[in-house]
C-alpha cells in the first residue's frame, strides 16, 4: 500500500487529493440504480451544460478506473467516433458550459480514458466569451495531454490551472472543451519518425491502427474555486514490481505527475530513495526520453531500475519525492521485490506464449491461444493434462468453465510446441489460426492480465503459488499484467495488448519460475506442432529459435557493453543491450562468460 506525506512553504499548503477547495460545477455521470452504462449530463453538483463537438455522439459506458467510486453506477461520458485521420484536427470532443460568476482561482479537473483506437493527444481548451472564440494561452503544454502509457487505461486528475489567466474567474460566459488533436510534434517510435505532426496517431503508441470508432471516457469532471495552493503530487509504480538479485533484469519506475496548483508547477523534479537497491537516496527520475523514460515531455518521470550483486533477496520499500520551484514537496512509498532469478526449474512443458486480442480490431490472428513447449531432452505425453485460465485479482478463482483438457496419447517430442485455440468460435478481426486443438466451446483469455496453468492433470483445481509453489500437480504457471495478484516468483510480467503477446525468453527455455524474468512482450507468433523441432539450446542467444551467427554478432555486442539485464532499458540502463551476457551466472561478466558462450556456439545445437 502506497503512502503520501506532504509539506511545503505555506502552513495552509495540502496536498493534491485532499480538500480541493470549493466545487462550482462536477459531473460523475451517475444514476443511482442505474448502472454502469446509464448516466445522465445533469450534474452532480452545481449547474451546466455540455455539448458535443464534431462528429462524436454521446454516450455512456463503465468508470471503472476513474477516481468515481461509485458501484455499481460508475458510469462515464463516452464519446464516438471520431474525425479520419489527418482531418481536422482540434475539431471533435466535447464542451462543458459553467458559469464562473462570483468564484476567482478556477481549476479544472477530470478523468480521461483514451481508447487504443483513438488518438493518443487531446487538448484542453477554454472561452471567456460564450465560445466566440477559444484559446490555450497561459496553460501549461498548451494544454495538451497525452496517452503516454498507452490506450485502455485511465489517466486520473488531469488538471489545468487557470487562476492566473484573465477573463476566466467571474465570467457566466465561461466554457472549455476537451478535443481531439494531431500530433502536436513529430512523433518518434523506437527512433523511427512515423508521423510527420499532421495526423492522428493512437494512444498504444501507434501499434494499434488509428480508427475512427475508438473511443474516449470523461468522468468526474470538476470545476472548482481553489484558494488554498495544493503540492504536486505523484503516482509512483514499478513495471514489473521485482528485479533479479543478480543485477541480471530491471524495472521501469514512473512516477505520474499531478502539478500543484495556485500557483501551477515550475521546475518540478523526482527523486527516488534506492539506497537499499545499493544506489544512492537522490536518484533522479527524468521526463527526458533517457534512463528508460518512454516519452520526453508528457508529464511521466522514469527511470530504469535493478539491483546491485549482493543485495539480499525481499521485499524494499522505495520513497519517490517530487519537488516544485514554489519550495512544494510530496513523497509516496512503492514496493519492490528482490528475487533470485538464478535456479532454472526442472519443469519439461512450459506455457511459451499466451495471447489475448484474438479476433478484436488489429489482431493480427482471430483467436485467442496459449502455447506449449517442450523444453527437455525427452518425449512428453500430455494427453489428458489441462489449461485453466482465471482474472488476475486473487477473488478470481479457476473455475472449469475456463478450463480446456488436451486428448488423450499427445506427444511433445523435445523442442516442439503445441498450439492451443482456446475458444471454438473465433473473432471478426485477424488471420485465421491453425492450431492442434481447439476447445469446444472454450473460454476467452483477458487482453490485458490474466492467470494461466498448466496442470498435469484434469481434475486438480489450481490455487495461487504459495512461497513460490504451484502445488504439485502444476506443471506451470504464468501470470501477466500490472495488476495481477497471483504471480510466480517476485512478480507477473507486464501486460499485454491487442497487438503483443507474452512469449517465453530463449525460444521458450528459460524457465526460472520467475514470471516477471521469464517472459517478454512481443508481436503474436503463434507456433504449432507442425514447426521444426527447436531443441534448447543456451546459445541461441537473440531468441529465435535457432542458432546461427546472428547468435554470435548479438552476444558480442551485449558483452562488449558489460550488459547484465535483459530487455531494452535493463543491464546497467544500456538501452542496446538484449540479454544478459552473464553466461555463466556468476553476476558479473568477464572472459568465462565469452568462452562459455563460444563453447555452447560451437556445440551446434540447435541449428
Amino acid at each position: 500500500m502506497r503512502m503520501a506525506m506532504c509539506a511545503g512553504a505555506l502552513a495552509l499548503t495540502v496536498c493534491a487529493g485532499a480538500t480541493l477547495g470549493q466545487t462550482i460545477t462536477q459531473w460523475n455521470f451517475n444514476v443511482s440504480g442505474g448502472g454502469a452504462s446509464v448516466g445522465t449530463l445533469t450534474p452532480s453538483v452545481g449547474s451546466g451544460t455540455i455539448v458535443a463537438l464534431g462528429t462524436p455522439q454521446i454516450a455512456f459506458r463503465n468508470g471503472a478506473g476513474s477516481t468515481d467510486v461509485s458501484t455499481p453506477d460508475n458510469a462515464a461520458l463516452d464519446l464516438s467516433p471520431w474525425q479520419a485521420q489527418g482531418l481536422n484536427s482540434g475539431a471533435s470532443g466535447v464542451e462543458f458550459r459553467v458559469s464562473t460568476a462570483g468564484f476567482s482561482n478556477i481549476v479544472v479537473s477530470w478523468d480521461h480514458r483514451h481508447s487504443n483506437r483513438m488518438s493518443r493527444w487531446v487538448q484542453f481548451q477554454y472561452s471567456i466569451n460564450g465560445g466566440a472564440s477559444y484559446s490555450t494561452a497561459g496553460l501549461a503544454n498548451s494544454g495538451i495531454f497525452e496517452a503516454s502509457q498507452g490506450g485502455d487505461l485511465w489517466y486520473n486528475n488531469r488538471t489545468v490551472d487557470l487562476s492566473n489567466v484573465a477573463g476566466v474567474a467571474n465570467n457566466p460566459n465561461f466554457r472549455f472543451r476537451v478535443v481531439s488533436i494531431f500530433s502536436p510534434v513529430p512523433f518518434i517510435n523506437n527512433n523511427i519518425p512515423y508521423d510527420n505532426g499532421t495526423a492522428y496517431n493512437t494512444s498504444a503508441g501507434n501499434l494499434t491502427p488509428y480508427d475512427v470508432d475508438g473511443r474516449s471516457r470523461l468522468d468526474n469532471v470538476t470545476v472548482r474555486q481553489q484558494n488554498t495552493p495544493t503540492n504536486p503530487a505523484i503516482n509512483a509504480e514499478f513495471f514489473p514490481e521485482a528485479v533479479c538479485a543478480d543485477g541480471g533484469s530491471a524495472a521501469l519506475l514512473t512516477a505520474r505527475l499531478t502539478p500543484g496548483v495556485v500557483p501551477t508547477s515550475t521546475g518540478v523534479t523526482v527523486t527516488a530513495d534506492l539506497s537499499a537497491l545499493g544506489f544512492s537516496p537522490t536518484e533522479a527520475l527524468v521526463d527526458n526520453g533517457t534512463l528508460g523514460d518512454v516519452v520526453a515531455g508528457d508529464g511521466v518521470f522514469s527511470r530504469s531500475v535493478y539491483a546491485e550483486v549482493g543485495i539480499p533477496t525481499g521485499e524494499y520499500t522505495i520513497p519517490v519525492t517530487v519537488s516544485d520551484a514554489q519550495s512544494r514537496t510530496s513523497t509516496v512509498t512503492e514496493k519492490i521485490r528482490v528475487s533470485n532469478c538464478t535456479p532454472q526449474s526442472a519443469g519439461n512443458v512450459v506455457i511459451s506464449q499466451i495471447f489475448g486480442g484474438g479476433g478484436a480490431f488489429s489482431a493480427p490472428v482471430n483467436a485467442d491461444f496459449i502455447e506449449l513447449f517442450n523444453r527437455s531432452n525427452s518425449p512428453v505425453n500430455i494427453g489428458g493434462w489441462s489449461v485453466w485460465a482465471a482474472g488476475s485479482s486473487l477473488a478470481a478463482t479457476f473455475t472449469t468453465d475456463r478450463r480446456g483438457i488436451i486428448p488423450a496419447n499427445t506427444i511433445l517430442q523435445p523442442g516442439q510446441h503445441y498450439l492451443v485455440q482456446t475458444l471454438a468460435n473465433p473473432g471478426q478481426f485477424g488471420a485465421p489460426l491453425f492450431s492442434d486443438v481447439t476447445f469446444t466451446p472454450g473460454f476467452g483469455i483477458d487482453q490485458s492480465d490474466a492467470k494461466i496453468a498448466l496442470v498435469r492433470n484434469s481434475t486438480t483445481v489450481p490455487a495461487c503459488p504459495i512461497n513460490g509453489n504451484p502445488g504439485p500437480d502444476v506443471e506451470d504457471w504464468v501470470a501477466y499484467g500490472i495488476k495481477n495478484e497471483c504471480f510466480l516468483g517476485g512478480s507477473a510480467t507486464l501486460s499485454t495488448a491487442v497487438t503483443q503477446s507474452v512469449k517465453r525468453r530463449q525460444g521458450g527455455c528459460q524457465n526460472t519460475w520467475q514470471n516477471f524474468n521469464d517472459f517478454r512482450l512481443a508481436s503474436p507468433e503463434p507456433r504449432d506442432s507442425q514447426l521444426g523441432l527447436t531443441p534448447c539450446c543456451p546459445a541461441d542467444y537473440d531468441d529465435s529459435g535457432f542458432v546461427d551467427s546472428d547468435d554470435f554478432v548479438v552476444f558480442v555486442n551485449d558483452f562488449e557493453r558489460g550488459c547484465r539485464g535483459t530487455g531494452v532499458g535493463n543491464a546497467g540502463l544500456d538501452p542496446n543491450c538484449t540479454r544478459s551476457a552473464d553466461f555463466d551466472n556468476t553476476g558479473f561478466v568477464d572472459s568465462d562468460d565469452f568462452v562459455a558462450f563460444v563453447d555452447a556456439f560451437s556445440a551446434g545445437c540447435g541449428v
